[in-house]
């Protein structure tokens, strides 16, 4: 993008990287256009509505950064409604992210209604000074004529770096997390289902009273395979199949929702985890109750810890929604982003500092310098190490997921570009979210145990 009438100012001399902001809309760079030239006219307002008395006939239309960022309609959408005004060409401009990670970005008809049209859709990155002077130039006539230039994040996507960390390794991770969470699920309905034959006789027996029997002894550690073996394998199959970006494989709105492969329900998981070690815990250690966290997590007070599984899905849910709508309100995003932050970094960092007193007091324990656990309980303190090993690596992988995050929103101009801040960022994040749901999973598989009575093996739970 050039502008050939400026013969001063910023705009003089000035070129600026402008490819298409999709593949499926308008013309592309393979399709060897001639160079377009004409008036530039500055837009405000809503892009998603028609603009019946706009007459934009041979003009190039830019629009404002505002308008961009309040769009919450498909880029199919807008550009359809800027082609019914005559422009020879549309433009969105961003300040911060390099254009345009959305080149792979369809509604679901992979461009069949706009991908034949002649008005090219570009997407520019100005530098501030540039972007002003472009908004200055609204009141009176400069030429600008533009090109649909190679997207640089055509072959980034494509890169085995990218490939590998961001879309392969945390979705084959979530994929086996959600796999061993449906075999462990099933694991514990055989346990439950043993136990309503021990405690009924055959005359009394039915499915309503067995499915009842289930129901109402279904526990956290059930809920919390129940939901890692959908949130996790449905997240692991998006990341999989679309590539966070890097194919045309699924529409936007569904790679969008996904942005946080589901990390709410995660969180939630994380809380119904993190309730069954912390009672573990106070019964070994009973000195634990110092913690306010801890109690809370343990469900003392049911308000506060219903809060803490409930509001992050609420919310996570509503920013993906916002998302899977094309609606990227800076101050919304930033606010939710922001309160999901502090939810998942506030929790793990409490729990990690409880983990590391039990240790220090475990190891106090071992060299007989206090002899407060309850010696008597083996089997207890068994599952309670093991349980509290998985809990240090879901701590451990939230903050991974949340320093990916931090990056993302403290240095955009690092994260936001087709470099190694973006593979570091995104690649922590969902390496961590990923790790999160295995070391949940990890914390609730069965144990077998030889069932005396009868042939074979029986599947009996560490957590009943």
């Amino acid at each position: 993008m050039t502008f050939p009438s400026a013969s001063t100012g910023p705009l003089h001399g000035a070129s600026i990287y402008s490819p298409t902001g999709s593949s499926f809309v308008g013309p592309q760079p393979e399709d060897g256009i001639a160079p377009i030239t004409g008036r530039m006219l500055v837009i405000d307002g809503d892009l998603c509505k028609p603009f019946p008395a706009l007459n934009a006939t041979g003009m190039v239309v830019l629009a404002t950064v505002d308008a961009f960022y309040a769009v919450y309609c498909s880029i199919e959408a807008a550009y359809l409604n800027m082609v019914e005004t005559g422009a020879v060409a549309y433009i969105w401009p961003a300040l911060v992210q390099t254009p345009s990670v959305s080149i792979y970005w369809h509604d679901g008809s992979f461009g069949v209604h706009t991908r034949h049209l002649k008005m090219p859709f570009l997407a520019i990155l100005p530098a501030p000074d540039v972007y002003q002077s472009m908004i200055d130039a609204a009141s009176f006539t400069v030429n600008v004529t533009v090109y649909p230039d190679s997207n640089v994040w055509v072959p980034f996507l494509a890169s085995w770096p990218y490939q590998l960390l961001i879309r392969v390794i945390p979705s084959c991770i979530l994929l086996a997390s959600g796999a061993f969470a449906a075999v462990f699920f099933v694991q514990h309905m055989a346990i439950l289902g043993d136990r309503y034959d021990d405690s009924t006789t055959g005359a009394t027996r039915s499915t309503r009273r067995r499915l009842r029997f289930v129901f109402s002894n279904f526990d956290h550690q059930h809920l919390v395979l129940f939901i890692e073996m959908t949130s996790a394998t449905l997240a692991g199959l998006v990341l999989a199949v679309g590539g966070y970006h890097s194919t045309a494989h699924l529409p936007a709105p569904v790679t969008n929702y996904f942005t946080s492969l589901l990390g709410g329900w995660g969180f939630a998981a994380s809380v119904l985890s993190a309730l069954v070690w912390a009672r573990k815990l106070s019964f070994i250690m009973p000195s634990a109750d110092e913690f306010l966290i801890l109690r809370v997590v343990r469900g003392d007070h049911r308000m506060a810890t219903a809060s803490l599984c409930v509001l992050p899905v609420l919310l996570d849910a509503a920013l993906n929604t916002m998302f899977a709508s094309y609606y990227f309100e800076r101050a919304v995003e930033t606010a939710g982003s922001t309160i999901l932050f502090s939810f998942q970094l506030g929790i793990s960092s409490s729990v990690l500092w409880i983990l590391v007193w039990y240790y220090r007091a475990a190891n106090r324990i071992q060299d007989g310098i206090v002899a407060t656990v309850r010696s008597d309980e083996r089997s207890v303190d068994r599952l309670l190490r093991r349980l509290t090993h998985c809990v240090l690596g879901m701590s451990i992988s939230t903050l991974m997921f949340c320093l990916g995050t931090a990056i993302l929103g403290i240095a955009p101009e690092f994260a936001l570009q087709p470099s190694w801040g973006w593979i570091m960022s995104w690649a922590t994040a969902f390496t961590g979210r990923a790790l999160d749901s295995a070391f949940r999973v990890a914390m609730f598989k069965p144990r077998r145990v030889q069932q005396h009575k009868s042939a074979g093996w029986r599947v009996a739970p560490d957590t009943q």
